[in-house]
């Protein structure tokens, strides 16, 4: 009888610790002050290198993970041509022709669609755009016209696997990561380019967490892989992903 007691009171603890914990990795914290997010990023965070990394390198790491937490929390155009401009990113023509055929034709477009179209236009000289800037512009507008991707995030739930690679990391093999997660997956595509592209082997920062979105329940947990680029001395975003459930609007995409 003691033993069964014993036994109960054992299985109720592991209960209430689990709970607690689960409790302690889903608290947000809301993106307000950066160098508040950073502090709490190396602190909370996890970090585990497989190949070492310098101190400059990692200081770097920590600058470009809160740089792109805050671009995206705002949905800023001119905070992501500071980005890229800063690691002399130039756009990808090919990617962003989809966009500029999608922008000409309003049949891609419901009447809500249109209407926020309309909005974004007025933003330009000439519409629809026609070079590669202003075509990325438009769509980092009409991505974001009215709320960013996320305003808080978990910081127990940050791990960091830094890690080299022979060759980049492709579609594929990012899905393939997030589904160890998740049985819902999406992989957003880059449609920029950098310097150091050709390099290899790849030095790779696999960051995950989960994020809370301004309007949308749950959190999603998100995937970065951050590239390191000798030529400019700093990360880029390279891939990006998320796994999800239920509906999912463009405001959770991430334009890069």
């Amino acid at each position: 009888m003691f033993l069964l007691g014993g036994t109960l009171l054992a299985l109720m603890a592991v209960l209430v610790l689990a709970i607690l914990l689960r409790k302690a990795e889903e608290e947000f914290v809301e993106l307000r002050d950066p160098n508040q997010i950073r502090q709490i990023l190396k602190k909370q965070g996890s970090l585990k290198t497989e190949v070492g990394i310098s101190e400059f390198q990692r200081e770097r790491l920590y600058d470009t993970i809160v740089q792109l937490l805050f671009l995206y929390r705002d949905g800023d155009w001119e905070k992501f041509l500071d980005y890229l401009q800063e690691r002399r990113g130039a756009f990808n023509s090919e990617r962003l022709k989809v966009f500029r055929d999608m922008f000409a034709t309003a049949k891609y477009f419901d009447e809500a669609g249109r209407k926020t179209l309309a909005e974004i236009a007025r933003h330009f000289r000439k519409w629809p755009p026609q070079e590669d800037a202003e075509v990325f512009k438009a769509s980092w507008l009409f991505e974001y016209n009215k709320v960013g991707v996320w305003d808080a995030i978990a910081p127990r739930t940050v791990h960091i696997r830094i890690f080299q690679s022979e060759q980049p990391i492709n579609a594929d093999t990012a899905m393939s990561v997030i589904r160890t997660h998740s049985q819902q997956a999406v992989v957003f595509s880059r449609k920029t380019i950098f310097p150091g592209e050709k390099q290899a082997p790849c030095l790779y920062a696999e960051i995950s967490f989960r994020a809370r979105h301004p309007t949308e329940d749950p959190p999603w947990r998100y995937f970065l892989w951050l590239r390191w680029d000798e030529t400019n001395g700093n990360w880029f975003l390279d891939v990006a992903g998320m796994d999800f459930s239920g509906l999912r609007s463009n405001n959770t995409n991430l334009d890069f």
